[in-house]
């Protein structure tokens, strides 16, 4: 259906009914400068590439511009500005299906600027059944002029308030033109500097042979995650034979850990040494657990676990220890990823979902902390070397703070008396800070805020309990939290509450593709640093795909196993994880297996270089605020776009960084206690500070009055951390973003670009350590150590690119090699320079599609380098 504005009709009436092929005219929607709400980035480029894949390799990461996933259903509205009145012929639209919560919009309309003033108030195009996975083409009769166009949503079809995790993926939108001739002027992009040449030297397969690996627990990580049941199940005995041959083509890829999930499954009846457990709260929620598992499988299946416990139903003899012992003879050490409690009946349950009707309270509960404690210590005695607190993405959600004692465990007479569901939070959060649980949790207020960070604080002090019982038998504390705190209220997990708190080594989550992320593939860039943020170590663990479908078929493109892992490298990352061993091995493996291998063996070679000493330059720290998102989005309860400008703009600084190659540290405004080495660092930035305590704005005024640069970039602090009213006047300069009062604050990705680095460019005393331009989408990153530097190159893209690197470095010559994920090499510059301070200025390297370059420098007296030519 196609309709026009009334004052559109009165000025120039061009429309034609229908739907249908559009002819061969030009579609000039990439001569526009583009622009969202809710704010996207640089992937709206996305929109008018020519190509509109439907989720290829079960993604939108590199196919559609993805907004962020704010709450509830979200408008988008896109908008193309020309710059000047061209012709419009026609449009066209490709939406991609339902996908992860993303919703195709059903209706939806397409406005024109007619007269350069703004307002597009001019209805070209009017669709009340809109559909993903298809093209929808429109005509317009007699074109005339028009300055820009819009594209704005209006609706999801009848029974859909909207997408429930983001705005709709609209893959590409073509508008087109009669004109013959292309106004479009292209940006200036030209690469030009010490061209680089490489010339290979050995094989990083011949350079690893014969060294001797230390113990796993001194390496760099480098995990597999796999299940019990590949090693053994109740069904047969266990094999030594088989468990070796196993762990011998895990070694073979290159892992020293195995994430192991514990449970097997077993037949009711059909073993005896099967123990189920005595503890009156464990046996309730295991036998309600075991007669729901007999009706899902029809067969008498139930979930055990490989040694005695009196929390679970667990095997009399101890395999876990078995397979441990294996797993150390192969130098592999096993952390376990653990459940919180494994109770519940489905995801969305018990521990991870406030059911008060069915289950005690798992912030307050007595006997939850008791019992999961209980369940740690059996792991830890059982052989584990380390525990993933919380099992996969474990999040809390739907707390309300009351009915606690209703479930029918904690009505019994047995748990009233040894008082296994007390304390209530309703209590503890009175006796925490002084006030009632509010009537409207979600709208802002300070009992509100308090409610809010409370939450936060019970479960990371749970954690933190269960983190001791795992130091307390010398093991490892890591996480596989649900990653991206855009939805960090729906979900319950602070990280920087969780990290500095319940004192987790290894921060970790699992940015996987299929979490279709607004971040583009700059996503695991992104959880990299916030992961490092969070951690009192500073140390961030990811867990990556290997297959698109989680089973053994392979990615269409090789680099997104592999340049998952080299992103998270370049900024910082301390281990790798790769899911899921059973696509990796055996006769039929996947092909992604290959690039697994090639991944871990280039860490190893670098772990040789002394990677694990090597961090990101400090020249610039990002100070990221969690209480600033969440009081703001508490500020605007029924306005998703309003309420998520934090996260919309500290992203989108963090973006910028990104795309610039310019490294950068993070930490969290909201814990000043974390922050190391920030008196040494050039410029502090804060993309939006509304919410600030008392130690951290005395902190960032001594750093400012000692001669460290403080860049205050949007919101004045207006709040406390606990949400309470707290205005400052800034001491800093500020600016970047301003909010009018219809809320808009965001300018487009090209623009927030230029401003950002024009001030960064001429900033006093600014020294960056590094920065790169590309013709290609290239992800660039340096890691530091001393005068040592780790340079990082990765093309994304499917065509050649030339990037100009620059580096700064002290001057004189340095030992330089070069290495891919297969061999190494000498680096030759243009004119036979030598690797020098002055030639890695303006260093000129070319890639190939889905090419990395990682280039180590070091002083002359390095000996485990090739030199260059010169050098």
């Amino acid at each position: 259906m196609i309709r026009a504005s009334r004052l559109w009709l009165m000025a120039a009436a061009f429309l034609v009914a229908g739907r249908g092929a559009v002819g061969a005219d030009r579609n000039i929607a990439p001569e526009a400068e583009i622009s969202a709400r809710p704010y996207i980035g640089a992937t709206l480029a996305y929109l008018a590439d020519g190509k509109a894949a439907d989720t290829p390799d079960n993604t939108l990461v590199m196919a559609a511009p993805l907004a962020p996933r704010l709450d509830g259903g979200v408008p988008l509205w896109l908008t193309f500005s020309f710059g000047r009145t061209v012709p419009v012929s026609g449009i066209r639209i490709y939406q991609n299906r339902y996908r992860n919560g993303r919703t195709p919009a059903r209706h939806y309309v397409f406005e024109a600027d007619t007269n350069g003033d703004g307002d597009y108030d001019a209805i070209l195009v009017e669709e009340t059944k809109g559909e993903g996975g298809q093209w929808f083409d429109y005509r317009l009769r007699d074109a005339r002029g028009v300055t820009g166009i819009r594209f704005r949503t209006l609706g999801w079809g009848k029974g859909r308030k909207g997408p429930n995790y983001g705005v709709p993926a609209v893959a590409e939108i073509e508008i087109l033109t009669p004109l013959e001739r292309s106004g479009k002027r292209e940006a200036n992009r030209e690469i030009s500097g010490v061209e680089v040449r490489a010339h290979p030297v050995g094989s990083l397969s011949e350079r690893l042979k014969g060294l001797k690996e230390p113990p796993w627990l001194e390496q760099f990580p480098r995990g597999l995650f796999t299940t019990m049941w590949r090693f053994w199940t109740p069904a047969r005995n266990y094999d030594r034979r088989r468990v070796d041959d196993l762990l011998a083509s895990i070694r073979r890829l290159g892992a020293n850990r195995l994430w192991l999930y514990p449970e097997a499954t077993g037949r009711i009846g059909r073993f005896e040494n099967v123990d189920f457990p005595e503890d009156d709260f464990a046996r309730h929620y295991t036998k309600r657990r075991k007669e729901k598992e007999r009706q899902w499988a029809g067969r008498g299946l139930y979930r055990l676990y490989p040694f005695p416990s009196q929390v679970v139903p667990g095997y009399r003899e101890n395999v876990l220890a078995r397979l441990t012992d294996a797993a150390h003879r192969h130098n592999l050490g096993v952390i376990v990823n653990q459940r919180l409690l494994p109770y519940g009946l489905q995801g969305w349950d018990f521990p991870r979902v406030y059911r008060p009707e069915e289950y005690p309270c798992p912030l307050s509960a007595t006997v939850v902390r008791k019992t999961a404690v209980q369940l740690v210590r059996e792991l830890m005695q059982a052989g584990a070397d380390g525990v993933a607190l919380g099992g996969d993405e474990f999040f809390f959600h739907g707390h309300s703070g009351r009915h606690e004692q209703l479930s029918p465990y904690c009505r019994t007479e047995q748990a009233k008396r040894s008082g296994a569901c007390v304390p209530t939070c309703e209590t503890l959060f009175r006796e925490a800070y002084g006030m009632e649980i509010p009537a409207e949790p979600g709208k802002a207020g300070e009992a509100a805020f308090a409610w809010q960070l409370f939450q936060y604080e019970r479960l990371a002090e749970l954690f933190g309990v269960l983190a001791e019982e795992v130091r307390r038998h010398g093991g490892i504390v890591t996480s596989l939290f649900r990653p991206g705190e855009v939805k960090r209220m729906a979900y319950g997990v602070a990280y920087d509450i969780m990290g500095l708190q319940a004192g987790i080594d290894e921060m970790g989550s699992d940015p996987l593709w299929t979490n279709d992320n607004f971040n583009g593939h700059y996503y695991i860039a992104n959880e990299t640093k916030k992961l490092m943020a969070a951690s009192p170590k500073h140390a961030a663990v990811v867990t990556l795909q290997t297959t698109p479908y989680y089973d053994k078929r392979d990615y269409q493109r090789p680099v997104m196993v592999y340049g998952s892992a080299i992103s998270a490298l370049m900024h910082g990352a301390k281990g790798i994880n790769y899911y899921k061993e059973e696509y990796l091995t055996g006769h039929d493996a996947a092909g992604a297996a290959r690039w697994v291998a090639k991944v871990f063996s280039l860490i190893r070679y670098l772990e040789q270089e002394g990677l694990t000493a090597f961090d990101p330059p400090r020249n610039i720290v990002l100070l990221y605020s969690r209480s600033s998102e969440d009081w703001w989005r508490m500020r605007y309860p029924g306005d998703a776009i309003k309420g998520g400008y934090p996260v919309l703009i500290q992203n989108a600084v963090m973006e910028v960084l990104f795309r610039a190659g310019i490294p950068f540290d993070m930490y969290y405004l909201d814990q000043p206690e974390t922050w190391k080495g920030l008196d040494k660092t050039d410029l502090i930035l804060v993309p939006f500070g509304y919410s600030v305590s008392d130690e951290a704005w005395k902190r960032l005024k001594e750093l400012h009055e000692r001669g460290v640069g403080v860049w205050w970039m949007s919101q004045a602090p207006a709040l406390d951390e606990r949400g309470r009213c707290k205005p400052r006047s800034l001491p800093f300069p500020s600016g970047v973003f301003s909010f009018d009062r219809s809320g808009q604050g965001m300018p487009p990705y090209r623009i927030l670009k230029q401003r950002i680095l024009e001030q960064l460019n001429g900033w006093p005393g600014l020294q960056l350590a590094g920065i790169c331009r590309s013709d290609g989408d290239v992800e660039c990153g340096i890691l530091v150590n001393d005068r040592r530097r780790l340079l990082f190159l990765l093309n994304w893209g499917e065509r050649p690119a030339r990037v100009q690197l620059s580096v700064s470095l002290e001057a004189g010559h340095y030992r330089c090699e070069m290495m891919d994920l297969d061999k190494v090499y000498r680096l030759k510059f243009t004119d036979d320079r030598s690797c020098d301070a002055d030639s890695l200025k303006s260093a000129v390297f070319h890639l190939d599609p889905g090419a990395v370059n990682i280039v180590r420098i070091g002083p002359l007296s390095d000996t485990g380098s090739a030199p260059s030519d010169g050098g």
